[in-house]
């Protein structure tokens, strides 16, 4: 919070700053002001010596763009995304617990090679995706059916989440 006010303050202060020397172009002050030169003749002679200075300028602005690009790009991704750290859908600890429990209650079913579970999804639509590895002629349905009867539910309740959707993907192991 703090860093996006100030955000917030750099950019109205440059939003008026911009804003006051368009006015001032525009004549809003006067004629005098808009006449008048940015630098004065001895000014300008200076900086007309140092050739290294406007290209300097311009690469320091091109990385504070840059830089600015990065940050709004990181604040907009992290706003838009639709998968949340594992904190969020529960305590840390318990989602960790709860998974390692999960995984090696599916790995003793028969059938079962190796399990992987990854939680993701929204707060509102927290998701368990499962990635199952057992042999060629393992009966799905049945694992399908064990893991919706006591995994999946106990993982519900471990979390206090009765919303979150199991999604279960079977992979074969290949043939020795």
């Amino acid at each position: 919070m703090r860093h996006r006010l100030g955000l917030a303050a750099a950019g109205g202060v440059l939003l008026c700053a911009g804003g006051l020397a368009l006015a001032g172009g525009l004549g809003a002050f006067g004629g005098g002001v808009r006449a008048e030169p940015v630098l004065d003749g001895s000014s300008s002679r200076f900086l007309a010596g140092l050739w290294w200075l406007w290209p300097a300028v311009a690469a320091a602005g091109g990385a504070l763009a840059l830089a600015g690009l990065i940050g709004l790009i990181g604040v907009a991704h992290t706003g838009l995304s639709r998968h949340l750290v594992l904190g969020r859908i529960a305590p840390p600890m318990a989602v960790l617990a709860s998974r390692s429990n999960f995984i090696d209650e599916v790995e003793r079913l028969p059938g079962v090679l190796v399990a992987r579970a990854r939680l993701t999804g929204t707060r509102l639509r927290p998701r368990l995706a499962v990635t199952i590895v057992c042999p060629p002629r393992a009966d799905i349905g049945l694992l399908r059916e064990e893991i919706t009867a006591g995994p999946a539910p106990r993982m519900r309740v471990a979390l206090g989440r009765a919303e979150l959707r199991t999604v279960v993907r079977f992979q074969f192991a290949a043939a020795a």
